[in-house]
């Protein structure tokens, strides 16, 4: 004798197939859209990845146009700064204090060779100035506590053609403005900031 499934019972199975069925179907779709998002974000890497390759590869054009000029890379730091501008995808900026046949025949050549991938400014200070400040800055930490200036960190902002100071205690910051003001001559060059 034949036994057969209740009608019930059979639609109970059936539901519980197409559930099983249904949710292992969503779950492949699901598991493919994440894979595809995570190729995505790989890709993106891949590529920008050659955007710094690219950077890097104009850089150093920079720096070789500029050793075969002036003898070294590192020279240019007299004539002025050197940093790279981001704001706007990818910049070299050099910022020169005085013009004369060199720093003409550096624009001439980089122009040349990186086209709108180089910037030239006009700046009040050179790298080696404002390193200057700063290696004086940290020379004299010491009186610069005594005046109540407990410096932090002292750095060179190419960019703004600043040195940063960083102070984690300023007991008065007018009279700290007052004593960077009398021993560097104003302070257009020194960025104070107390955290």
């Amino acid at each position: 004798m034949s036994k057969t499934i209740p009608h019930f019972q059979m639609k109970k199975v059936l539901y519980a197939v197409l559930s099983a069925f249904s949710f292992a179907f969503f779950m492949f779709f699901y598991n493919q859209q994440v894979f595809a998002e995570v190729d995505l974000k790989e890709l993106e890497k891949e590529v920008s990845q050659e955007q710094i390759s690219s950077e890097m590869d104009d850089i150093i054009v920079m720096q070789n146009e500029v050793a075969s000029i002036l003898g070294s890379y590192e020279e240019i730091q007299n004539y002025g700064t050197v940093y790279i501008d981001r704001a706007n995808g990818f910049k070299i900026v050099i910022g020169f204090k005085n013009e004369d046949l060199i720093t003409n025949r550096i624009k001439n050549v980089l122009s040349e060779k990186l086209g709108e991938k180089v910037e030239f400014a006009v700046t009040d200070i050179t790298y080696n100035e404002l390193s200057k400040i700063k290696d004086d800055i940290f020379d004299n930490r010491e009186s610069l506590e005594s005046s109540g200036i407990h410096i932090t960190s002292v750095g060179v902002d190419e960019e703004n053609n600043k040195v940063n100071v960083i102070a984690n205690k300023v007991d008065n910051l007018s009279i700290a403005s007052q004593l960077f003001e009398e021993k560097y001559g104003g302070t257009d060059d020194i960025y104070l900031a107390p955290i």
